[in-house]
This record gives C-alpha cells, sequence and structure tokens, in this order.
C-alpha cells in the first residue's frame, strides 16, 4: 500500500508543474473581448517561444535525498524552528516524535518540488505513541496534506544531503 501512495505522489510532482492551462471565455461575452484575449495568448506563444528551452533541452528528474529541512511551529508559545529530520532516525519536536521515509526532489525545466514522506507519532508521558500522521508533506503546497494537530504545525523547506 505504501509503494502505492508514493508512486501516486511521485508522479504527481512530476506532471502537476507541467500542466498547462487555458484561458476560457464564455461565448455569451462580448466579442471583442474574446478578440483581444486571443491576441494576448498569440503574444504569449510568441514570446514563449523566443524565451523557452528546447524540449531536448528541458531535464526532467527526480533526486532521492536523505534528509530534510522542516519548519516546526508551535500554535502555543507561537514560535517558529527550523529543525532536520534524517532518514528512518526519529526526531523529537515537543510531543511530536518524527520519522522521514524519503526525501524527493523533483526537477521539471526551472521548477523544483520538494517532498518528504514523513511518519508522525504523538508521545505523551505514560501513554503509547500514537501515529497522527503517515504520507507525504508538499514544500509548495503544505496545506494539501498538513498534519492536523492542536499544538503543532509542520511544513517542507527543502530537502538536503548529509555532510
Amino acid at each position: 500500500m505504501l509503494k502505492f501512495f508514493s508512486i501516486i505522489a511521485i508522479l504527481w510532482l512530476i506532471v502537476a508543474p507541467v500542466q498547462s492551462f487555458a484561458v476560457i471565455v464564455e461565448e455569451s461575452e462580448d466579442v471583442e473581448l474574446q478578440k483581444d484575449v486571443e491576441r494576448e495568448i498569440e503574444a504569449d506563444k510568441t514570446q514563449d517561444k523566443k524565451t523557452r528551452p528546447a524540449k531536448d533541452e528541458v531535464k526532467n528528474s527526480v533526486l532521492n535525498y536523505d534528509k530534510v529541512a522542516l519548519q516546526a511551529i508551535n500554535k502555543i508559545t507561537a514560535r517558529n524552528s527550523s529543525i532536520e529530520a534524517r532518514l528512518d532516525n526519529p526526531l523529537k519536536f515537543g510531543t511530536l516524535e518524527i520519522i522521514l521515509h524519503k526525501c524527493v526532489q523533483t526537477i521539471t525545466g526551472d521548477k523544483q518540488e520538494n517532498a518528504a514522506l514523513l511518519e508522525i507519532y504523538e508521545t505523551k508521558p505514560k501513554e503509547p505513541p500514537v501515529q497522527i500522521f503517515f504520507g507525504w508533506l508538499f514544500a509548495s503546497a503544505p496545506s494539501l496534506s498538513g498534519i492536523e494537530h492542536p499544538f503543532y504545525d509542520l511544513s517542507v523547506i527543502k530537502c538536503k544531503i548529509s555532510k
């Protein structure tokens, strides 16, 4: 099951930045407005051809890292902390225990996306740890699959290599 979600998340990282968006003008709008929009689209296409590299020059790559930089926020004290989690090494932040399983950076043309597969437990004294999150966190879209915790908030900053 983990492999399935990992594959889906990696495919999303590769496909999402490449998707193109079109301007849709409803038929009921003024014809002149529609012509203006079409002229702007053509001008953008012409400009893109001049500044955009050829297809074979664009490199798509997926890079694996063994460390992730996270921004951790304590909502009660309003303190912001920068923490780094290493691959398969539990990291404590307050009552949270964070385990990094994978950190991936995708590069599509000039766009980069960092994503981390995290497992997060809440540890309370005299109680067994409770898993509160298992999934991918994305640097560009932290609210896409963020952890829901009353005291803490985590977001991915960047994948790194251990020195």
